[in-house]
Formats: structure tokens, C-alpha cells, sequence
């Protein structure tokens, strides 16, 4: 029954007639509190995207541990290690009691390991602080002990040695370790002897241009204090004292080193012994050039360095064959845990194979990511996770912080963290949309997914690392990825097993075979570098570009990869496009000026340099080549460098930016004023005592750069700017320009 309006006319009143609205009074009291409450909001809503990934936190730690390593080393002055120590710990304490506030316990712990970064980093510095030679010395007679003995390309012989005496150096001033290289013939001394040699002492070199590689600050962190070469055979003398347990281990374990490559030199004659030498025992000394420039081009390169693509090869191979073998076994296999028992015989494998191949800071790094992994299987833990790749990182940071600077650690944590990554977010994907991760029905499925792997693992692998390969190389292998396709599963499936095979068998004399495996297979890899290379354009390098655009390509690459949100697509775009385009800005200086004063070079418009050379140096030449982005080859350019015989010494060139310039080199004997007529910037052989008489002697307008200017400021860059009618402007930057008072500098 239908109902009468009446019964309806609550309804409608109510809908036809809304309720007045009232005017509310001016209330300070409330204004305040919807103020407090929008507030609030607005506090809490930037940071609901960090809240909700509270888990992925730990995964910042070694960020800003490494971050703090990168503040302690770019920072003008030295810091002092117990203020950086106690404001570390300060900051910690602060962190443990407010981490009931969760947004404020994530600011507090990242200020906290970022100060703590460099206090490890500091506390590095002054451990490792040891004399080193201060100017060119000799000849001088050095007695020490052979630590290691590395075989060069061409037949040299490299020493370096633990030193007792130096004719001539008090022990104040006396290095701990020196380099010493012998180019004559004779027996090598074996690792261990006690030796004399006449040599010729220098200070390792500092970098060849500003933000070059400095050779100087490595050497001072490994406590080499000089490099030199000997002026006759080094010779073995009687030990004066008896040898300590660590150098006699020390030894011990190089001269299996040694007998080790040497066996593997007599089985595998040529460049492939060198290369199974440098795989197994890590001595890569002995590489011919062509075969590393052939590897480089192909973007194979990192194939030559123990990093933990070979520990995870060897690891990984004990793993799977001594876990095959017991699941054959059933009664074995039902009632003992193989997987935890094949893990703990791959850990013993890398572990032997650390002390085989050097225990170099690489091979380090590789054995705790290892490490790391196998010790999350005897745990029952997932092994590749990337908070594991977390812990190992926070372990090495701690161990040798200096390593966050170098290549190698860059290279490979960005390899591994973008790898990891990716199959999680694959794994995630595949698990979310219900399908088993492990479903491959069909040898044909297998096959495809394997290669699928392949290309996947060399494609993220190669975009991970270019950036830093460029950065610190200045080289591209636009063919990487195809040479990493077609070579990686001959290094992964015959090279490194059958080097396994070798390793454990040569103590039986058995080693004959799997070493002929390994040739076979490093011959592959050769035949496919040396393909690669050949392509059009394999090898360019690439202009030097600012460290600033390395840190923000890192800083997108991080967001990107350690967060789990959509948000982290929009702050990894950001982070990228903005290093790409700081790179991309960059400016190649338009003169160089070597730090001796013996070598000077304009980038011209073609891109090219021209030289103006007292003296050739081939590591100078070479690095200024790929700084600047020059198309030519080493060789060729180093043929096209002319050396001065006699005054003037100058060249003259149009620079990119249209500007003609005349840089001139004085000559031994050459008056100051011919150096400087009519050259724009003038590199003159005088010390500091001597520059008052520089304006004197027609050097008005010129750009005069002295000898003490150089041992002061290192290799100059300078980037010259027009200035409208007038005489151009310059500005000049040092090698050493911000780093001449850091503790490495100091004698």
C-alpha cells in the first residue's frame, strides 16, 4: 500500500530544506587548533612513503657509511679523528633514544653513519701513515725482503719489497715497502729471499691531470713509499735475522703463487697461460697488451680481475658438483643436511682460493660477499638478498674504507645491487601473478630461459657499471654486451670449472687436462674479444666528466633500486637525468700541463691534442688522451708527439671554443724571455727564488707557470675564456688544489 504523503514529508523537508547556515564567531582558540591539525598533516603525509618501507632502511647503512668515506676524502682540510669519533658516537646515542619517532631515528642514524664513515676513513689514514721518498734518489743501495715478484709484459720483473736499509736514508725517513723493477735477464729471486739491489728511488706519481687517477694516494694506502728500477740484477744475500711468522706465511704463499703460474705457464705456452695464470693465482702481470686492449674493447675486461664474479664462479661450482654428488647418495642425502654441508665446502673453497689468488682488495670484497652468502644457508636464511649484499658492504667499509674510492669497489657493488634487484623484482612479479617461480617444462624452455639469464645478467650488469667504467676509465665498449653475450657462458661454463679442476688436482700432478680445457676455452674468449674489437667504433673514449654527475647517477641508481614503491621510479629518473645532463655539460680543459713542466698539450677543435714536449712520458700522455675525449689510439698519438731537441719548444692551435692559443715549453739553456715571446701561457723551468725576475724579462701578457707552482699545485689544467677584445682569461685547477694538506701529502 502506497503510503501517504504525510508519512513522506519528514524526507522531503529534510532534502528541500537544508538547515541555514550560521555564522561562526572569530574563535582564536579554534583557528589554532585546526591549525595545529593541518599541520600535523602535513608533517606526516611527506613521510607516509618512507614509513611504509621501514625494512628496506638497513639497506641505506653502507650508503652512508660510503658516503661519509667520500665527505672525509673531497673535504679541503683534515679532519680531527677524535672529534669525527665523538660526534659520531654523540649522534648515535641520540639516534638510540629517539628511535620511538621513526622519521626522526632515520635522520639522526644516517648523520650518525655518515660521521661515522669518516671516522673509519680518518682512523685508516693515520694507521697506514708511513715515510716515503720525497724527491728522485740515487742510485742507492737497497736491502729488504722480496714480498712478492710479478713477471711483466716484455720480460721485466717487478719487486716489491719490505725494506730494512736505504744508503743514504735515515730510518725516520725510511719507506716500509718500495717497488723495484729489473728490465736485464737472469733468475728471478724467489718471494721470501733476503735482497740487495742498486737502484734508482722515486715518489709514486701523483695524478696526470686534476681528477685523474692518483697512483700516489693508492700507494700510500697499501704503504708502498716509492717505485724505482734497478740498475743491475737483484741479488740474493743471507738473512741477517730471522723471518717473522707472517712473513714466512707471507712468503710461504707466494712462492706457491708462483710455482703455481709458472706450472700453468710450461702447460698453456702464450697469452692464454698469462690469462689462466691471472684467473687462478691472480698474477696478470704477464698479459700482452693486445690481448687486454682486445679484452677492453669487447667490454671483457673485468674477466682479468679476481672480483666475485670468480669467487662465485669457484664457490659456486663446489657448491653445485659437491651438493650433486650427495644427492646421489640417498641414504646420505635423508638424513644430513647436504645443502648446509656443500656450503661449508664452498666457504673453504673461496677461502683457499682468496690466499691463491693474493688476497687482493677485490678478491677481499668477492670472498665476504661469499662469505656472507653461505653463512645465510647454514642459517637457513634466504643467500642472495640484497641485505646481505648490505652486510658484506658494511663489513668492507669497515676493513679498508679507502677501497669506496676505487673502481673496482664501485664497479661490482653496482653490479650486484642492480642484479639482485632485478630478479627480486622479477621473482615478486612471477610469485604475484601466481606462476611457480621454478616452472620450466621442457629442455627447450630450459634453454631459453638460460640464455634469457645470460642476456639479462650481461645487459643490467653493463648498464650498471658504464657509468662508473666511464667515469674512472673514460672508455665505452659500445659492443659490451655482445661480448659479455657470446663470451660469459664459456667463462662461466668451461674456463672457471676446469680452473677449479686444475686447482685441486695440480697437487697430484693431474692438472694436465682440465688446464687444457682452460686453454681451449680462454682461446674461445680471445677469438671472441679480439671479433668484438674489430667491429666499427668498439673502443671511443669519452671526455672526463664531473665526480658531481657520478654522485647524482649513484644517487638515482640507489632510489631506483633499493626501494620498493612507485615512488622510487620518479626519484631514480630524476637522480639519473640530472647526472646524465651534469655529465653531458661537462668541459675537457682546454691546455694541460704535466706536473715535471716537461710536457704541455691544447685541445683543439678536432678534439685532438697538440703537443709541446721536453720530455714523452707515456702514462701522461695516455691518461690526458682519454680525459680529453681524443679519437686517436695510444700508439698513434704517442708517434705524432714530437720531443723537443732543441729551443723553441712550443705548439700553437685553435681551441674548441675558437680561441688560438701558443703554449710554450722552456728549453734547457733557453733565456726567459724567449720562452715567452709570443706565447699566451709560458711553462718555464724556474723555482720560486727566481720569479721576481719574471716581469723583468718580457714575459707582460703571458701566463707564466713555474716550477714551484707545479710541485705545489700538480698537474695544471687551465680553461681559457674570452674576455672582448682583451687578452683571454684563464682558470687554472691542481691535481693537488684542495688535497695538499691531507695526511697522504705529507712527507
Amino acid at each position: 500500500m502506497e503510503p501517504r504523503p504525510k508519512d513522506r514529508w519528514p524526507e522531503l523537508k529534510a532534502v528541500t530544506a537544508p538547515p541555514p547556515v550560521r555564522r561562526r564567531r572569530f574563535n582564536l582558540l579554534a583557528l589554532r587548533i585546526e591549525a595545529t591539525r593541518a599541520l600535523d598533516k602535513a608533517r606526516a603525509e611527506p613521510f607516509h612513503l618512507l614509513l611504509a618501507e621501514q625494512d628496506r632502511w638497513f639497506l641505506w647503512l653502507p650508503v652512508a657509511l660510503a658516503g661519509g668515506v667520500c665527505v672525509y676524502f673531497a673535504v679541503p682540510g683534515e679532519p680531527i679523528l677524535p672529534a669525527l669519533a665523538v660526534a659520531a658516537l654523540s649522534l648515535t646515542l641520540a639516534a638510540w633514544n629517539v628511535r620511538d619517532a621513526p622519521v626522526g631515528f632515520a635522520f639522526t642514524a644516517a648523520c650518525a653513519s655518515i660521521l661515522a664513515g669518516m671516522a673509519l676513513a680518518s682512523w685508516e689514514a693515520h694507521r697506514v701513515h708511513a715515510p716515503a721518498i720525497a724527491m728522485r734518489t740515487g742510485p742507492v743501495t737497497v736491502l729488504g725482503e722480496v714480498l712478492s715478484v710479478e713477471r711483466r709484459d716484455g720480460g721485466a720483473v717487478r719487486y716489491r719489497l719490505r725494506v730494512s736499509s736505504v744508503s743514504g736514508v735515515g730510518k725516520s725517513r725510511l719507506p716500509q715497502q718500495v717497488t723495484i723493477t729489473w728490465r736485464g735477464e737472469g733468475e728471478a729471486v724467489a718471494a721470501g729471499s733476503q735482497v740487495r739491489a742498486r737502484a734508482i728511488l722515486m715518489p709514486p706519481p701523483q695524478a696526470a691531470a686534476p681528477g685523474a687517477f692518483d697512483f700516489a694516494r693508492r700507494a700510500y694506502f697499501e704503504g708502498l713509499g716509492g717505485v724505482g728500477f734497478a740498475l743491475g740484477a737483484v741479488q740474493a744475500v743471507p738473512r741477517e735475522h730471522p723471518a717473522s711468522w707472517r712473513f714466512w706465511w707471507a712468503a710461504a704463499t707466494e712462492r706457491i703463487r708462483d710455482g703455481a703460474a709458472a706450472r700453468i705457464r710450461v702447460a698453456l705456452p702464450g697469452s692464454g697461460g698469462e690469462v689462466a695464470a691471472a684467473l687462478i693465482v691472480g698474477k696478470r702481470g704477464g698479459i700482452p697488451e693486445a690481448t687486454t686492449q682486445a679484452l677492453r674493447s669487447a667490454g671483457l675486461q673485468h674477466v682479468l680481475a679476481i672480483s666475485g664474479l670468480h669467487m662465485a664462479l669457484v664457490a659456486g661450482s663446489v657448491y653445485a658438483g659437491l651438493r650433486m654428488l650427495l644427492a646421489a647418495l640417498p641414504g646420505l642425502a635423508l638424513r644430513h643436511p647436504i645443502r648446509k654441508v656443500a656450503a661449508v665446502a664452498a666457504l673453504v673453497a673461496a677461502a683457499a682460493y682468496l690466499v691463491l689468488s693474493g688476497a687482493s682488495v677485490s678478491a677481499q670484497r668477492a670472498f665476504i660477499m661469499a662469505a656472507v652468502m653461505f653463512l645465510a644457508v647454514l642459517a637457513s636464511r634466504p643467500a642472495i638478498t640484497l641485505r646481505n649484499v648490505a652486510i658484506a658492504a658494511v663489513i668492507l667499509i669497515a676493513m679498508h674504507p679507502f677501497a669506496v674510492t676505487e673502481a673496482g669497489f664501485q664497479m661490482s657493488f653496482a653490479a650486484t645491487i642492480a642484479l639482485v634487484s632485478v630478479f627480486e623484482t622479477l621473482r615478486r612479479r612471477r610469485l604475484t601473478a601466481g606462476r611457480p617461480v621454478h616452472y620450466q617444462p621442457g629442455m627447450v624452455r630450459r634453454l631459453r630461459t638460460g640464455l634469457a639469464v645470460v642476456v639479462l645478467t650481461a645487459l643490467v650488469a653493463g648498464l650498471a657499471t658504464a657509468p662508473y667504467a666511464a667515469f674512472h676509465f673514460n672508455r665505452i665498449a659500445p659492443y659490451g654486451l655482445l661480448g659479455n653475450v657470446l663470451a660469459m657462458p664459456v667463462v662461466s661454463l668451461v674456463v672457471m670449472p676446469s680452473g677449479v679442476l686444475a686447482g685441486l688436482a695440480m697437487p697430484f700432478g693431474l692438472d694436465s687436462a682440465p688446464l687444457w680445457i682452460m686453454g681451449k676455452g680462454i682461446a674461445a674468449v680471445e677469438a671472441i674479444s679480439v671479433w668484438v674489437s674489430g667491429l666499427p667504433a668498439a673502443n671511443r673514449n669519452l671526455a672526463a666528466f664531473p665526480s658531481w654527475a657520478l654522485v647524482l647517477i649513484t644517487a638515482g641508481m640507489l632510489w631506483g633500486l633499493l626501494w620498493r614503491g612507485r615512488w622510487r621510479h620518479v626519484g631514480g629518473t630524476i637522480g639519473l637525468a640530472a647526472g646524465l645532463a651534469t655529465a653531458s655539460a661537462g668541459h675537457p680543459p682546454d691546455v694541460l700541463i704535466d706536473r715535471d713542466g716537461g710536457l704541455a698539450a691544447i685541445r683543439t677543435q678536432a678534439g685532438t691534442l697538440a703537443f709541446a714536449a721536453r720530455r714523452k712520458s707515456g702514462f701522461v700522455i695516455e691518461t690526458w688522451l682519454r680525459r680529453s675525449g681524443d679519437p686517436r689510439e695510444e700508439a698513434e698519438a704517442l708517434d705524432a708527439v714530437q720531443r723537443c731537441r732543441s729551443a723553441p719548444c712550443r705548439v700553437t692551435a685553435t681551441t674548441a671554443s675558437g680561441i688560438a692559443l701558443t703554449v710554450s715549453v722552456q728549453m734547457r739553456g733557453e733565456d726567459v724571455g724567449d720562452a715567452c715571446r709570443g706565447a699566451d701561457i709560458a711553462v718555464l723551468d724556474m723555482t720560486s727564488v727566481d720569479q721576481s725576475s719574471i716581469p723583468d724579462a718580457g714575459c707582460e701578457g703571458t701566463l707564466a707557470v713555474t716550477r714551484s707552482m707545479l710541485e705545489e699545485r700538480g698537474a695544471l689544467a687551465i680553461r681559457v675564456r674570452r674576455n672582448k677584445g682583451r687578452p683571454p682569461e684563464f682558470t687554472l685547477s691542481g691535481a693537488n688544489d684542495g688535497s695538499a694538506t691531507r695526511i697522504w701529502r705529507s712527507p
